[in-house]
């Protein structure tokens, strides 16, 4: 099918390493554009100057169309989304001596005739292009920083006004390409916590355009012009508390016919989905769900958990989709013994729980290894890791940094896990069982019920029972040809949830 209705994504960011919402947002333009012919517009707020870079990053790793439309807040109203992502040069630097700093050589410092420090640049490690450079003043301290995007060019000036040890006055001046200053941004920065002072819009003309006291008056002001420019468009909001009221304003101003849809990427309630609070990221979405033209969750007992809750509305069910491999690696061709979690480092994410698990199946296994793929919380991270230490297990147990080729990380497995105590669906089982990585799971809500037929494709578990999570580990493992089974059928249980069957749905509500 063809629309002509503009469809845009709302998220925070574009970039390499991203939260699973704007990751499942992005999987989401795959289906849009192969099977219903639409290009959606992902938007974004936060201001990333590898956004080029970043977006050709994904689009290699086929994380998102190939055709992907993106286009932030501060390419809108800088128009720097209409210049060719192609290198353009960096700022001539060579007319100071330069020394590379010895425990990074990808970034240097500055020294003019005199041998006197003026400066600092950090490069990007992949290809040394500059990422800003820091100019100091006669005491050393910074007062002047330039950042270039991954083209070269000068997109942001940030202007300090040092007035004591803890507290900045900062001024950034945001570019367009000519050089021209677009955006103004002034605050003071106490203890590196920034307080805004105010947002200025400056035209092509150097003329005032408007004045903004706080960031979500910005955001309003840019969602009501798109809103103003595309009157029949298509909100689906991935970013619920970022964005719920905000665009609800917007349209409320214009009052015309858009459509807004909020998705729920996770569970509704903290704790008990029926006694428990409002999960504070989608508060405003289930306060205002009468506004809306509907509200999207990704399992079928989340609806009916919903209803339960809130009462009646219009509540769509789509799950996430993927690209399902039916050609899938064998157990043959498979690392027998090594078992994958791929998760953010997060709380929910119960790392530890994995840990204690894996410690219980080295005991009886130790020709097994269990391997963590993430990033995110370094606090979490680094909790990982001590626990790794503390029981003796890091030969066995490896923590990588987060790659983005999850389909090869799944390929070489031959078990994935999952230990979290709230999921909204649960993409990395999806990505798992579609490259034929059977996976267990605690049994929690959402998604590993709807996704994980125990003895088919994995085993669920009630939670958070330690000795029967490591027991069905082991057991997998000790049994080729149930393993084998459970390789070999995994990819086939998820075929409803394929870019193509889920198309229909989201072809329903456009």
């Amino acid at each position: 099918m063809q629309s002509k209705k503009k469809i845009f994504f709302l998220n925070l960011d574009l970039k390499q390493k991203m939260a699973g919402i704007e990751l499942s947002a992005l999987n989401r333009t795959k289906l849009f554009s192969s099977h219903l012919n639409i290009e959606p517009i992902f938007l974004t707020i936060g201001f990333n100057n590898t956004i080029f870079k970043d977006k050709e990053h994904v689009i290699v790793s086929n994380r998102a169309s190939k055709n992907l439309s993106s286009m932030s807040i501060y390419d809108y109203f800088l128009d720097t989304h209409n210049i060719k992502n192609e290198k353009t040069s960096d700022r001539n630097i060579n007319h100071y001596r330069l020394l590379p700093v010895e425990q990074e050589p990808s970034d240097i410092r500055m020294y003019d005739p005199k041998g006197n420090l003026i400066g600092f640049c950090r490069r990007h490690k992949d290809d040394l292009s500059l990422s800003y450079i820091n100019y100091f003043n006669k005491i050393g301290k910074v007062f002047r920083r330039e950042t270039y995007d991954s083209r070269g060019i000068i997109i942001k000036t940030e202007l300090i006004d040092a007035k004591n040890n803890d507290e900045d006055i900062m001024q950034d001046l945001y570019h367009r390409a000519n050089g021209s200053i677009g955006i103004i941004k002034s605050s003071t920065v106490k203890k590196n916590v920034a307080s805004l002072h105010f947002i200025q819009l400056i035209d092509k003309n150097n003329a005032f355009v408007a004045h903004f006291e706080n960031e979500n008056d910005f955001i309003e002001y840019w969602l009501t012009d798109i809103i103003k420019n595309n009157p029949d468009a298509i909100f689906f909001v991935d970013r619920c508390n970022e964005f719920q009221n905000i665009i609800i304003n917007a349209k409320n101003k214009i009052k015309n016919q858009i459509k807004i849809f909020s998705v729920l990427h996770g569970t509704h309630t903290g704790g008990d989905v029926f006694g428990g609070p409002t999960n504070g990221w989608y508060k405003t979405t289930m306060e205002n769900k009468d506004k809306l033209d509907g509200i999207i969750v990704l399992t079928e007992i989340q609806k009916k958990d919903i209803e339960m809750r809130y009462g009646s509305g219009n509540y769509y069910v789509i799950p996430h989709s993927y690209d399902i491999n039916l050609n899938s690696a064998p157990l043959s061709k498979r690392a027998k013994n090594k078992i994958v979690y791929i998760a953010r480092f997060s709380p929910e994410k119960k790392h530890e729980l994995a840990i204690e698990i894996f410690k219980k199946v080295i005991e009886k296994r130790p020709e097994t290894e269990l391997h963590f793929y993430g990033y995110g919380n370094l606090e979490v991270e680094n909790k990982v890791k001590g626990l790794i230490n503390e029981f003796n297990l890091k030969e066995k147990c490896i923590v990588h940094e987060f790659d983005q080729n999850v389909d090869a990380i799944y390929q070489s497995a031959s078990l994935s896990i999952l230990t979290s105590d709230t999921e909204g669906f649960c993409m990395g089982i999806l990505e798992s069982l579609s490259n034929g990585c059977p996976v267990i799971s605690y049994n929690i809500k959402y998604g590993p019920s709807e996704l994980i037929k125990d003895g088919i494709n994995g085993y669920l578990i009630p939670p958070f029972n330690l000795d029967e999570f490591s027991e069905k580990i082991i057991e997998v493992l000790d049994n080729e040809a149930l393993h084998a089974s459970l390789i070999s059928s995994a990819p086939k249980t998820v075929e409803n949830f394929s870019h193509k069957n889920i198309a229909n749905k989201w072809a329903s509500i456009i």
